[in-house]
C-alpha cells in the first residue's frame, strides 16, 4: 500500500514538473513560416489585448490547415510565455527577432494533455514483482491515450487557446513585457506560428504625454484611406486641402479634428529652401481647399522637407509655417531627436516637431493590419515611458504608413488606449518649452532640383501672373493658370531625377500653352490707299475665360502715325477685330509690330510684326479725278434738265397746213422766205 502511493506520488510530481521540463529542454525548433516540410500551415486568426492586467487572460485563435492528401494526426497549439520580463527595446527585438531565445515556459495547449492513467487501489502486500495493471510486458504503466487532433486532407481547423492572467505567473505588484509564443505540434514536432509581446500591467506603467500626427495626401484613394486609419479621438492630421472633398470632411468627422496644412502637390521643400524661392510655395500655399467648409485653407501649415537641416527649417519659418516636421529616416532627423524630444528649435530659426524614430516606424511598418503589429506598438509605448520620465512623445508614420486595410488601424487605436498613454493635440506640443538644436546648413543637395530649372519655373509663373491680370478674377485664374508650374517638382520624384526633369518639362509646356492662349493673329500684308483709315488687328482668345487686352500698334517708319490703343474684350475660346485708326503723311511700305499688353502696361502676347503698303498719293488722285467726274455728271444732268424743261413750255403746235408752200425757184425767192420766216411770220408773207 505505501508503495502504492508513493508511486502515485511520483507520478503527480512528474505531471506537474513536466511542462517545465519540457520548456527547459525543448530542442531548437523551425519556424513554421519557412519549414518547407511541415505537414500543416497555422496563423493566427485573433489575439486578444496588448495590456494584461490581474483578472484578465491572454488567448489566441489559430487557424490550422492541411493542405496535403493524407491526415495529419496529434495536432496540438501550444502557448508559451517568457520567464523573464523584456525589460528594454534590444531585447524585444532580440525576441521579435528569434522568439525562442529567451526561456519561455509552456502555459497552456488545445486540445488539453490526456489525464495521467489513476494508479491501482491494490493491496499493500501485492508481489511488488507482479506485473501492473495495464502493462502487457510488465515493464511500465499503460500507454497514454494518444493527444492531439486529427485533421483531414484540405480541412481547416481553428483551436482557441487561452490562460488566465494567475496562471501566468507574473509578478503581483509590478508591470513589464513578456513574450507570448505560439507553436503547432505535430507529434513530436513543433513549429512557431507566431510570436508578439504582452504589456502586464500588475503596476501602474510610467505615463507618457503622446501626440500622433497622421499625414494624408497624395491619390483620392490614399487620402481617403489614411483619413478613415487615423479616425481615432485626439489624433491630428495634416493633410492637402485641394484633394478633400465634403463628403470626406462628413464622412471622417474632420470638422471635430485638429487639422494641418500642406502645401499643394507636395513640392519639394528642401530644393525650395535651398534655392530661397518664394513665389512657388506662396502658390503652393494659395491653392483653395476642394471644400467650402471649414477653414482647411487657411489652417496652419506644416512643412515637410525632404532634409532637416538649418537652411530649410529658417526658410519653412520665414514662409509662415507653424513648424518643420522631421520624419525618421530623413537626412537631418537624428541631429534633430538627438537630445530634444518631441519639440525643438533649429539654430537657424523655426521650431521642429520631431517624430519618434521607434514607435513612428513600427505604426508605418511593422507587418500592418496584424495583431503583432497592436501588440509590439503598446509594449513600445510603455518601454518608451519608463524610459523618457514623462517627456512628451510625437508620433507621426508620414507618407511611409502601410495601412493594412480601409478601417480605422487597431494599432493606432491601441496605442491611443493604452492606461499609461494622455494623448495630446499638436497646438499643446508646440506650446511646449522647446529645445535648440544644431543642424547642418544643408543636407542633401546632390538630389535638389537644379537651381536654373526652379528660375524657369519663376520665370513662367512671373509671366502668368501678368496674364492673370487681363481676367475679371486675377487671383483665382493665376491659381488655376499656374498649378501645373507648383506641382511639376514633387517631393516624391526627389530621387528619380529623370522623371523629376520630364515633369518639369511637362510643367513648363503647360504654362507656355496659357501664356500663348492669347495672341494676335497672323496677317498677310495690308493696302493703305488714303492717307487715313483703320488697321484690323484680329485678337484670338484660346483660353477658358474672358480677358481684356490693350492693342498697341507701333509704326516703324514717320510716314505713317497710329492714332489710338483700342481695348477690347475677348470671350473665352473666341476671336475679336480691333481697328486701330492710323494716318499717313506720304506714300511707302511700313513695317508695323502689335502687341497686346494689360491694362497695366505689360505685354501678354508675343509681337507680332507685318507690312503695309501705304500709297497716300493715290488716295489724293483718286479722289480728284473722282470729283472732278462728279462735277460733271452734276453738270451734264442740270444741262438735260433745263432742255428738259424748255422744250415742255413751248406753245402747243397749230394745224399743219393744207398743202405745203412751194419751195422757191430762184434766189430771190428763197432770200425772201427766210426774211419772212425769221419776222415770225408765214412763208406767204402772213403774220
Amino acid at each position: 500500500m505505501k508503495r502504492s502511493i508513493a508511486a502515485a506520488a511520483a507520478a503527480m510530481a512528474v505531471a506537474l514538473l513536466a511542462p517545465a521540463m519540457a520548456a527547459a529542454a525543448a530542442p531548437a525548433r523551425t519556424p513554421l513560416a519557412t519549414e518547407t516540410e511541415a505537414p500543416v500551415t497555422a496563423t493566427v486568426s485573433s489575439f486578444g489585448s496588448a495590456v494584461v492586467e490581474p483578472g484578465g487572460a491572454v488567448g489566441a485563435s489559430v487557424s490550422v490547415h492541411n493542405p496535403g492528401a493524407l491526415p495529419v494526426d496529434q495536432v496540438v497549439v501550444s502557448m508559451h510565455v517568457t520567464q523573464q520580463p523584456l525589460e528594454s527595446f534590444e531585447s524585444l527585438d532580440a525576441f521579435l527577432e528569434d522568439p525562442r531565445s529567451a526561456p519561455l515556459d509552456r502555459v497552456t495547449q488545445e486540445p488539453e494533455p490526456p489525464a495521467p492513467p489513476e494508479p491501482d487501489a491494490g493491496d499493500d502486500d501485492a508481489d511488488p514483482a507482479a506485473p501492473e495493471d495495464g502493462a502487457p510486458d510488465g515493464t511500465g504503466p499503460p500507454e497514454p491515450e494518444p493527444a492531439g487532433l486529427t485533421i483531414d486532407p484540405g480541412s481547416r481547423v481553428s483551436l482557441m487557446v487561452s490562460s488566465s492572467a494567475a496562471s501566468l505567473g507574473l509578478p503581483d505588484g509590478e508591470w513589464g513585457v513578456y513574450g507570448v509564443v505560439l507553436e503547432v505540434e505535430v507529434g513530436a514536432d513543433a513549429y512557431l506560428v507566431d510570436a508578439m509581446p504582452i504589456t502586464w500591467a500588475g503596476a501602474p506603467v510610467p505615463e507618457l504625454p503622446l501626440t500622433v500626427l497622421a499625414t494624408a495626401q497624395g491619390q483620392p484613394t490614399r487620402v481617403d484611406a489614411v483619413l478613415r486609419a487615423s479616425a481615432v479621438p485626439g489624433v491630428a492630421v495634416a493633410l492637402d486641402p485641394t484633394e478633400l472633398t465634403t463628403a470626406q470632411v462628413f464622412d471622417q468627422e474632420l470638422l471635430g479634428r485638429e487639422v494641418f496644412r500642406l502645401p499643394s502637390g507636395d513640392p519639394d521643400l528642401t530644393s525650395l529652401a535651398h534655392a530661397q524661392d518664394e513665389n512657388l510655395i506662396a502658390l503652393a500655399l494659395d491653392t483653395p481647399a476642394g471644400t467650402t467648409l471649414g477653414a482647411f485653407g487657411t489652417a496652419p501649415w506644416l512643412a515637410q522637407p525632404a532634409a532637416v537641416d538649418a537652411s530649410t527649417a529658417a526658410w519653412a519659418d520665414a514662409n509662415g509655417a507653424a513648424a518643420t516636421l522631421a520624419h525618421p529616416g530623413s537626412p537631418g532627423h537624428s541631429d534633430a531627436a538627438a537630445g530634444a524630444g518631441a519639440l525643438a528649435v533649429a539654430d537657424g530659426g523655426g521650431p521642429l516637431l520631431v517624430a519618434d524614430e521607434r514607435l513612428s516606424t513600427t505604426l508605418a511598418e511593422y507587418r500592418p493590419g496584424s495583431d503583432a503589429a497592436r501588440t509590439v506598438l503598446v509594449a513600445q509605448s510603455a518601454l518608451t515611458a519608463d524610459a523618457g520620465g514623462g517627456a512628451p512623445v510625437l508620433v507621426a508614420p508620414g507618407r511611409s504608413w502601410q495601412l493594412g486595410g480601409t478601417q480605422t488601424s487597431e494599432a493606432l487605436e491601441a496605442l491611443v488606449e493604452a492606461p499609461w498613454v494622455q494623448v495630446r493635440s499638436v497646438e499643446e506640443l508646440l506650446g511646449d518649452a522647446a529645445t535648440a538644436v544644431a543642424l547642418e546648413a544643408t543636407l542633401d543637395t546632390d538630389n535638389d532640383l537644379p537651381l536654373a530649372e526652379i528660375e524657369s519655373l519663376e520665370r513662367r509663373l512671373a509671366e502668368l501672373w501678368t496674364l492673370s491680370t487681363t481676367a475679371a478674377s486675377p487671383a483665382q485664374a493665376f491659381r488655376e493658370w499656374g498649378a501645373p508650374v507648383a506641382q511639376a517638382i514633387p517631393t516624391a520624384l526627389r530621387g528619380d531625377p529623370a522623371a523629376r526633369d520630364a515633369a518639369v518639362v511637362a510643367g513648363l509646356e503647360m504654362a507656355d500653352a496659357t501664356l500663348t492662349g492669347v495672341r494676335i493673329a497672323e496677317s498677310s500684308d495690308l493696302n493703305l490707299l488714303a492717307d487715313a483709315g483703320d488697321i484690323p488687328i484680329t485678337v484670338v482668345n484660346d483660353l477658358d475665360r474672358p480677358v481684356t487686352v490693350t492693342v498697341e500698334l507701333t509704326s516703324l517708319s514717320p510716314t505713317l502715325q497710329v492714332e489710338n490703343r483700342p481695348v477690347v474684350t475677348v470671350p473665352a475660346g473666341r476671336e475679336v477685330v480691333a481697328p486701330v485708326t492710323v494716318e499717313a503723311v506720304s506714300s511707302s511700305n511700313v513695317e508695323l509690330r502689335a502687341v497686346l499688353r494689360s491694362t497695366t502696361g505689360v505685354a501678354v502676347s508675343d509681337v507680332q510684326q507685318f507690312s503695309v503698303r501705304v500709297r497716300a498719293d493715290w488716295g489724293t488722285a483718286a479722289t480728284a479725278i473722282f470729283s472732278v467726274l462728279l462735277v460733271m455728271l452734276m453738270v451734264a444732268g442740270i444741262v438735260r434738265t433745263i432742255r428738259r424743261g424748255r422744250k415742255d413750255t413751248r406753245t402747243s403746235p397749230g394745224a399743219a397746213p393744207a398743202t405745203a408752200p412751194p419751195e422757191p425757184e430762184t434766189e430771190a425767192e428763197h432770200e425772201s422766205y427766210a426774211a419772212t420766216d425769221s419776222e415770225g411770220g408765214d412763208h406767204d408773207g402772213r403774220r
